[in-house]
């Protein structure tokens, strides 16, 4: 149904329906909705309860706009939705590239800034649990994609790890979120956090140095409704001092830099904050 409605229209039905799950969980004393204004407090410093639970409020309206957007994602490529910040960045890519993402504001279109031009992209993504939601994301996924041909999605939940070092070998420009959920936990930004030196940030440094990638932050931005900004920061610089674990270590501390500097920017547009677990462990390496 959303597919078929103005992405405008959909947007706001999905943060209507948002706005009620979020005043269900608070009525009803629900642990995730405990939990989420908790974190808010902690990622942004701010302890009035006020201020706390319009940003909780915000947070979950912006999610169920991202969930309404899915169906209409490639309405994306009209410039009104979609307002690019930094474009001038592309033309400092010479080779394939690393897109760099996390999940901010409607993370589904930070691609849109290759594919939209014609350059194809790799993305590689984690299933969720729900099939519906999959399926759905799917059709999204590939309606976008589908604007440069040779665009693909890589499952990594199986054998990800032989996949994304196959697409690599063979120059494929990638998109890797390093903010991804596994054993259930959030594997950056840190946040206070010490965090283990492997996961998808510290993929990234390894594909880099190993494959001979640029590395290029991009992230989304909600402005108003529908309205997002794209946002193209400058190619990160690759360590080269020879020793390749330090250089590795050097990039996956400045991505994981970057990441955090997103959050904190728009804490209520990051769509793990609900999940966030300050208080269980990391597995041990």
């Amino acid at each position: 149904t959303f597919q078929f409605l103005p992405i405008a229209i959909g947007s706001a039905i999905g943060a209507g329906l948002g706005h009620l799950y979020a005043t269900y969980g608070e009525l009803r004393g629900q642990r995730w909705f405990a939990r989420l204004k908790r974190n808010l407090a902690y990622v942004t410093g701010d302890d009035d309860p006020r201020r706390t639970r319009r940003r909780a409020y915000q947070l979950v309206r912006n999610s169920g706009r991202v969930t309404a957007e899915f169906p209409a994602i490639d309405a994306t490529r009209h410039v009104h939705r979609l307002n690019t910040i930094g474009a001038h960045h592309l033309e400092k890519i010479t080779g394939p590239v690393i897109i760099v993402s996390a999940h901010m504001a409607n993370w589904e279109t930070s691609a849109a800034s290759l594919v939209l031009r014609g350059i194809p992209v790799t993305g590689i993504y984690i299933p969720p649990t729900n099939e519906t939601v999959h399926r759905l994301a799917m059709e999204s996924r590939n309606r976008l994609l589908a604007h440069a041909p040779g665009s693909r999605l890589i499952d990594a939940s199986e054998d990800g790890i032989k996949k994304v070092l196959r697409a690599a070998w063979q120059r494929e420009n990638l998109q890797i979120f390093v903010d991804e959920e596994k054993d259930g936990l959030i594997w950056g930004p840190p946040l206070g956090r010490k965090l283990p030196e492997s996961g998808n940030r510290m993929m990234v440094p390894l594909l880099a140095l190993k494959c001979g990638y640029q590395v290029l932050p991009i992230h989304v931005r909600r402005k108003k409704g529908a309205w997002l900004d794209l946002i193209i920061e400058e190619p990160m610089e690759i360590p080269q001092s020879g020793d390749r674990e330090r250089d590795m270590k050097q990039l996956g501390d400045e991505i994981a830099a970057l990441t955090e500097r997103w959050v904190r920017e728009c804490p209520e547009q990051w769509y793990w904050m609900p999940d966030l677990n300050l208080d269980k462990p990391f597995p041990k390496s």
